[in-house]
């Protein structure tokens, strides 16, 4: 009778803990019990809701500029909170990776607040714009909508409704005359399966009239994007009222509105998608992602396709990334996450959402090979995306993630800046004592928990070359750079 000895067990069980330890952005989101003022620097007020203000802030660290949300603890619904007392926004927040979906950085608790450290987006919302111009043309609305039903068709694809969509809740960034929007305020979001949700969640003028009868799926979001289109494109809502009960009313049996004279200058693609995402029977309501091919949106989003050569450069940065290495891997993706700004990864965006032809908010296999045959052509092309695909996709997810995309493309000299390097060593440097050990580098990859000592020992190995047992700058630095 044969037995496995203890070596073998312990390297197999090494190899398991090193295959179940994924590099997501996710991990980076570390939740503390610190105080937040010893971190950040509040600047000043931005907005306030029922149950929290948000600030804008400074990282004492990196002088970078973030939005905080300020949750006041005793003011939260039972529903707002998961089973542990832990807030449900954050553990819905923590696991998106969009590039529509605005991202959160870390986490504070104290007795009475949490704070979620968050992206900041000077455009402030996208309910001001509207204010501001009255309304959007067709390029300009469509522009938004791919990118509001992009992030909705992944929040359900990841089993999580937001329930509060609005323009008070999608906060912009413009640059070169053109509006990148950021879906914000999970607070009212909610994990799913396939039974109905009960909870009254949500905006009088954007709420479904399924929610108002308490029985309700993922599909009241799609509905509050048909608000949201009819309202950018006429300027007005569909449904208005004397009083909140009246509006209520109204969105429960009022008939909508696609002709008069707000609708004379509005394209019937315009209206038919707008009809779709409003039908009062959610059984025949389109979904998220089947509006994305809608024919109207579909045709704008052509204008925006990339050159052949533009494609060809992304392919070529594509195929030249390596993050084999679990320590070099971790630190691009903490660089690209944390430090990089929204600015430089602006024209990779559109490369993504060019890559990503269904606009689920991420890149398939497939459609790497279908975009690659018909721009480069040749043979052996699976065997060239498959190469990308192993190498690109660190998580092993079988799709390459927005942040896998960024951290692949973005040009090295931006992406690996000194002040990238310095400032990621310093943040993976917890006590500053000049180097990172393998407690501080369970602590960062893992909150401290989960693998044995073999695995963190081995991942620093991955980059000490004096064999001290710790990374210092010059190391950490000659990791990252190498074969670059």
């Amino acid at each position: 009778m044969g037995c496995i000895s203890p070596k073998k067990k312990t390297f197999s069980l090494y190899l398991e803990n090193m295959q179940q330890l994924k590099i997501r952005p996710e991990i980076f989101v570390t939740e503390s019990h610190d105080q937040f003022s010893n971190e950040y620097e509040i600047t000043k007020e931005l907005g306030r809701g029922a149950f929290s203000k948000v600030f804008q802030c400074i990282e004492k660290v990196t002088g970078n500029t973030y939005a905080v949300k300020m949750i006041i603890k005793k003011q939260l619904s039972q529903e707002m909170l998961t089973s542990t007392n832990k807030l449900q926004e954050i553990q819905v927040l923590k696991t998106l990776d969009h590039p529509n979906i605005l991202k959160v950085f870390q986490i504070f608790e104290d007795k009475n607040h949490f704070y979620i450290v968050m992206e900041f987006c000077p455009g402030g919302e996208l309910f001001s714009k509207i204010s501001e111009k009255g309304h959007f043309s067709e390029k300009e609305t469509a522009h938004i909508m791919y990118q509001l039903l992009s992030a909705v068709s992944y929040c359900h694809s990841k089993n999580i409704i937001h329930r509060d969509l609005k323009p008070e809740n999608i906060l912009i960034e413009e640059a070169n005359g053109e509006i990148t929007i950021k879906v914000a305020d999970f607070g009212s979001s909610v994990f799913f399966q396939k039974h109905k949700i009960k909870g009254c969640f949500g905006s009088v003028y954007y709420v479904a009239p399924e929610v108002l009868e308490n029985s309700y799926n993922e599909l009241c979001d799609e509905w509050s994007c048909g608000i949201i289109l009819y309202i950018l494109l006429t300027g007005k809502p569909p449904f208005s009222g004397k009083s909140e009960a009246e509006i209520l009313h109204n969105v429960k049996y009022g008939i909508i509105l696609t002709d008069g004279p707000h609708f004379h200058k509005i394209s019937e693609g315009a209206r038919d998608l707008m009809r779709k995402l409003l039908e009062r029977d959610v059984s025949k309501r389109i979904t998220a992602q089947e509006s994305l091919a809608h024919s109207w949106l579909q045709s704008y989003k052509a204008l925006d396709f990339p050159t052949s050569d533009q494609i060809l450069n992304i392919f070529t940065q594509l195929s030249s990334f390596n993050a084999s290495v679990k320590l070099r891997s971790a630190i691009f993706t903490f660089i690209t996450t944390h430090l990089v700004t929204q600015e430089e990864k602006r024209e990779l965006q559109k490369s993504f959402r060019m890559l990503d032809q269904n606009g689920d908010g991420r890149v398939s296999k497939e459609e790497l090979l279908k975009i690659y045959n018909e721009v480069v052509g040749g043979l052996n092309n699976e065997t060239v995306i498959d190469r990308i695909m192993n190498n690109v996709d660190t998580d092993g997810s079988g799709f390459i993630d927005y942040t896998e995309f960024i951290q692949a493309t973005l040009d090295h000299e931006i992406l690996f800046s000194r002040r990238n390097l310095e400032m990621a060593f310093k943040i993976f440097d917890k006590d500053g004592s000049g180097s990172i050990s393998t407690d501080e580098l369970r602590r960062m990859l893992s909150g401290g928990k989960g693998s044995n000592d073999a695995v963190w020992e081995s991942i620093i190995k991955e980059g000490d070359q004096n064999g001290d047992g710790e990374i210092d700058l010059k190391e950490f630095t000659e990791l990252v750079l190498e074969k670059m």
